[in-house]
């Protein structure tokens, strides 16, 4: 059988969230992808290539350290404004593709603009297309109004038919897309993300205490973590508003706040808890976590996660959710699509009503405080990963995918045409 190749593609630039990106920490690097790629069986790693969009002006091509091949193609226009980064390279490239070639083009989030361009491009290429909801929605500000009626209103109802499979992460992205594009239900596929057990998982106590100290916590403090990008649309220049009421409302002495991450709005996060006078109560990380094994660690520095993303729009699986879970987690999150199917209300942690920030806080201080439910909720929260999100389950539906992508109904009877 001819070589087949999946060609994994974000189209995005990778600066827009990693910062200061060099070749050795690109070889390295822990994103989304990078977590998802990693755990694939080393051969279907060695036929694979990581495609992305980079701000420098030239092309960049290595090899991760997991043996799959990392492409980045420079933006020609709109840098590091998304979804409408436009990479002319990459699309120079598309076009050189032969219909002999056997490719499974796997195409992250379907609301960037470099989407609308390449599926017609691989459709007429006669190349094998799958559709991956990342979360993004239609958007009621002024400004992107135009652009997503021009999306989700014209181009997603006709570009998702030409596609051969939809993956989503949520059910609330499922239904929509049956509900408002009327796609055939079989044509989609709902896989949340999946979680690496055997690396997200809790350290034992004197380690915990070990990094704890290092990162100038108290043995005793009751550790509040926030993991992700320190941006208003994800909710966090709330915090200030709740660590005001939380201190004041409720005697919690020992309570800390540890935030992993970075973004655009984390000077503004700072004045605003500078201006309340709470930074004594706060701690960040240096910047970005790109090494996971880092990243393993912090989680473990946390007694509970708060998730503060009221916008459903943003969300498609939170990667943060679910592994702050595997490493013994209790998460406190609203109730919007994603965040709903990770969280099991009262077991896991809890599921607050969206904008209810006074019952938010008030969910920290009950798993501050009652320490019995609390422990329960740890012990639940690990045992809900691994039977629901472990990482090798959810590889062998990525698995089953790509095979039913590439071989029609003969091949299947004839026992050829297999993926890996």
């Amino acid at each position: 059988m001819d070589k087949i190749t999946l060609k994994f593609v974000l189209f995005h630039s990778f600066e827009k969230f990693y910062k200061n990106l060099d070749r050795e920490k690109l070889s390295t690097l822990g994103s989304h992808a990078n977590k998802l790629l990693n755990s694939f069986p080393l051969e279907l790693r060695k036929n694979t290539e990581l495609i992305a969009l980079t701000t420098s002006n030239k092309k960049i091509e290595l090899e991760h350290r997991y043996k799959y091949k990392i492409r980045l193609f420079p933006v020609t226009f709109f840098k590091n404004i998304i979804p409408v980064e436009i990479s002319l390279p990459l699309i120079k490239e598309i076009l050189k593709v032969k219909k002999s070639e056997k490719n499974i083009w796997h195409l992250n989030t379907y609301y960037y603009l470099m989407f609308d361009i390449i599926v017609p491009i691989l459709k007429i290429k006669k190349q094998k297309i799958i559709a991956h909801h990342r979360g993004g929605g239609f958007s009621w500000n002024p400004i992107a109004i135009p652009y997503s009626i021009f999306q989700y209103v014209l181009m997603l109802p006709i570009l998702l038919r030409l596609v051969d499979k939809i993956i989503v992460q949520n059910k609330y992205e499922y239904n929509r897309l049956i509900r408002q594009y009327k796609i055939n239900p079989e044509k989609i596929v709902w896989i949340p993300n999946g979680i690496n057990i055997n690396l997200f998982k809790p350290l034992p106590e004197d380690e915990r205490n070990k990094v704890k100290e290092e990162l100038g916590f108290e043995k005793d403090e009751f550790i509040v973590l926030y993991v992700g990008r320190i941006m208003k649309g994800k909710g966090i220049l709330k915090l200030p508003e709740i660590i005001e009421k939380l201190v004041n409302n409720y005697n919690t002495q020992r309570i800390k706040f540890f935030i992993v991450g970075d973004g655009e709005d984390k000077e503004r996060l700072i004045k605003m808890l500078r201006k309340k006078r709470l930074l004594d109560y706060v701690k960040f990380s240096e910047g970005y976590i790109t090494d996971i094994h880092q990243l393993v660690r912090y989680y473990n520095t946390g007694d509970i996660l708060i998730h503060l993303n009221i916008n459903p729009k943003f969300e498609g699986s939170p990667n943060v959710i679910l592994e702050a879970q595997a490493c013994g987690l209790p998460v406190i999150g609203f109730d919007i699509p994603g965040v709903q199917d990770s969280i099991v209300n009262g077991k896991t942690g809890f599921l607050v009503k969206r904008k209810d920030y006074e019952s938010y806080i008030k969910k920290i201080y009950i798993l501050y405080s009652n320490q019995e439910l609390y422990k329960e909720m740890k012990v639940n929260a690990r045992d809900h990963i691994i039977k629901n999100f472990n990482i090798r389950n959810i590889i062998r539906k990525y698995i089953e995918i790509y095979r039913s992508v590439i071989c029609d109904s003969d091949e299947k009877r004839s026992g050829e045409g297999r993926f890996i």
